[in-house]
């Protein structure tokens, strides 16, 4: 049976080039997300392109349909924001958001898409180390693959080997976004992840990304339209089916 790979939602351009990336080699399914799928145990790999340009109808939706499946590995399929008249092609990075055990056919995979000339630190490897755009790039990965980690401009300056203050005005010079608002699209990211697979208290998941409870609901509703607590309401999860045992973490947490 054939490695296969299922792509969950995305604009054409993107289900595009994860396509390029992947069909020497494997097939690539594409899901709907409002539509459960037939026989599972040939997937592989589930992927979730993403451009930054964060939708709570695409990203939610997305994102339930990926906790119905968690016994298949997923990554979030990151378009990173580098102009392509500087870098000339586009770049990618894979985030997990889960820890599961990969079977040789799932690193197979996952290999395969580490292996495209469009990886990001494959990208990085071909430019001079001194170049900012490399130091750029290097940081974009760090932050994307690493999402449970906690960024700010200092570390991301010590990752990329320059002063803070040249890393800010780079950063957004060849990205075209600040480096404060790429790592808070990453931290909501992984939030509402957290918010909408989790019976984790939103306090939790705020402080655990290092934001205060009411700044984050305010950072989460300004980007999304809705504080946490909404999208966790209507979420379509039932909640006996979410990742974490409701009961547990109350009692962890008194």
């Amino acid at each position: 049976m054939p490695n296969t790979v299922l792509v969950v939602g995305g604009k054409k351009e993107g289900l595009n080039q994860i396509k390029s990336v992947l069909r020497k080699n494997f097939p690539v399914r594409i899901a709907d997300p409002a539509r459960k799928i037939n026989s599972k145990e040939q997937v592989d790999l589930i992927l979730y392109p993403c451009d930054f340009q964060c939708s709570l109808t695409d990203c939610s939706a997305g994102f339930n349909f990926i906790h119905l499946y968690l016994d298949i590995p997923f990554a979030i399929f990151r378009f990173l924001p580098i102009d392509t008249r500087i870098l000339l092609e586009p770049a990618f990075s894979l985030s997990f958001f889960e820890s599961p055990r990969f079977s040789p056919g799932q690193e197979k995979v996952i290999a395969r898409l580490r292996s495209s000339e469009s990886y990001s630190k494959n990208l990085i490897l071909k430019l001079h180390p001194g170049h900012i755009v490399s130091k750029v790039l290097a940081v974009q990965t760090e932050i994307t693959e690493n999402p449970e980690e906690l960024f700010n401009l200092e570390k991301s300056a010590k990752t990329a080997g320059i002063s803070p203050c040249w890393l800010s005005h780079k950063f957004r010079e060849i990205s075209g976004i600040t480096l404060k608002t790429f790592i808070l699209k990453n931290n909501l990211c992984f939030g509402l992840w957290s918010v909408t697979s989790s019976d984790k208290f939103i306090k939790t998941i705020a402080m655990d990304l290092s934001y205060k409870p009411a700044s984050f609901s305010e950072r989460f509703k300004k980007a999304f339209g809705v504080p946490p607590s909404a999208v966790r309401g209507y979420s379509k999860i039932p909640k006996a089916s979410r990742r974490d045992n409701p009961q547990k973490n109350r009692t962890q947490q008194k």
